[in-house]
C-alpha cells in the first residue's frame, strides 16, 4: 500500500488561522502556506526544485495564477 501524505515541518497557530511548511506524499515533499478563507494558487514544480507543488494563499488567486502563466510561457 503506497504511504500517505503528512506533515514534516511546520506550524499552525490558533490565534492565526494558517498552516504552513512542508507536506511530504509517495510523489515528494509540497510547500504549504495557506490561510483559512483565503483563495490558494496551487503551482505544480518541475525537478530540480526540492518541491514538487507549490499551495500558496493570496488575496487574489486568479490574477496571480494568470500572472504565473504568463510567466512560465516565456
Amino acid at each position: 500500500m503506497a504511504e500517505s501524505a503528512r506533515h514534516a515541518a511546520g506550524r499552525a497557530l490558533p490565534s492565526r488561522p494558517m498552516v504552513r511548511g512542508e507536506r511530504i506524499h509517495p510523489l515528494g515533499r509540497d510547500f504549504v502556506a495557506v490561510r483559512t478563507g483565503v483563495p490558494v494558487v496551487v503551482v505544480d514544480l518541475w525537478r530540480p526544485v526540492p518541491f514538487t507543488r507549490l499551495a500558496v494563499s493570496v488575496a487574489d488567486a486568479e490574477q496571480a495564477a494568470e500572472a504565473l502563466r504568463r510567466r512560465s510561457r516565456r
